[in-house]
């Protein structure tokens, strides 16, 4: 995640200045364009002794954040905006400043508008502007460095990885954000060996043992909850085994499908065809 960089398969590269519609605008896309045209030009004019210590991106929660926003989930907490991310001590010389001056930036961009923002999103948890790395990393997390035990590793759920992982990093090249970034994504070999063995042991308990005698027993209700359980537990799978260095980590249950499917496209996937066996499980 140097300056320029961008961390894995992400939609937005190369886009034209063209803007067609607001249901085919890619939020990620939107935020890098957003960010060199009007962010970086404003650093430079206003910012100059900091820029080289300032990282710029859209890393966090929404759906923009992992490639799968659309006209639908654009009606809150959307439209054209990054992130960027200061160290402590920059962030008590100029973050007020910076904030300020983020927030005089254009409204609208590419004839898309900012949507209205849920209370999740204002405030402390704020999903662009200007952001202190540790804050950020705590926000999402609870924590402000890198993981560094077993027990702190198994304390986080995979979505909450997922949303402190995902999104792009349009430039850094101070290195401090990515460093810390990037940590999340080593998790230990035998947290991810021992998050595999769970997984496989409720494949097992709910799919194969419970959704046949909850069927037996005449409780369709049942069945289907035990359903879900085997559909979390191959998705979250089908991630450990790829490794969340090389595949990241499953987003929420919202998304699961849409990370499986493009996953599954990647070359080096883990179980590729098990998205489409899911699929058939639950209709």
């Amino acid at each position: 995640g140097r300056d320029g960089e961008d961390d894995g398969d992400r939609a937005g590269a190369g886009q034209t200045e063209r803007q067609t519609s607001v249901s085919s605008v890619d939020g990620l896309a939107l935020a890098r364009a957003f960010w060199e045209t009007v962010g970086r030009p404003m650093l430079e004019e206003r910012y100059p002794a900091y820029l080289g210590r300032i990282a710029a991106g859209l890393v966090g929660h929404g759906s923009e954040c992992y490639g799968f926003d659309d006209a639908i989930s654009r009606d809150h907490d959307t439209g054209p905006g990054f992130c960027l991310w200061l160290t402590r001590e920059d962030y008590a010389e100029i973050g007020a400043a910076l904030q300020a001056d983020y927030d005089a930036l254009p409204a609208t961009f590419r004839g898309v508008g900012r949507a209205p923002t849920t209370p999740r999103a204002d405030g402390a948890g704020r999903r662009v502007g200007v952001l202190e790395i540790g804050d950020f990393f705590e926000q999402i997390t609870g924590y402000r460095r890198a993981l560094g035990t077993a027990h702190e590793w198994l304390m986080l759920d995979e979505a909450t990885l997922a949303a402190a992982t995902g999104g792009a990093v349009f430039a850094d090249p101070h290195g401090a954000f990515s460093a810390v970034r990037g940590s999340f994504t080593r998790m230990l070999r035998d947290v991810r060996w021992a998050l595999v063995s769970r997984r496989l042991g409720m494949i097992a308990q709910a799919g194969q043992y419970n959704v046949p005698r909850m069927l037996d027993r005449g409780d369709p209700e049942a069945a289907w909850l035990s359903v879900g359980e085997l559909t979390r537990a191959v998705a979250s799978l089908v991630f450990l085994l790829t490794g969340p260095s090389s595949a990241g980590y499953l987003p929420y249950y919202k998304w699961h499908f849409a990370a499986l499917r493009r996953l599954s496209r990647r070359m080096g996937s883990s179980l590729p065809g098990a998205v489409d066996d899911l699929s058939e499980i639950l209709r």
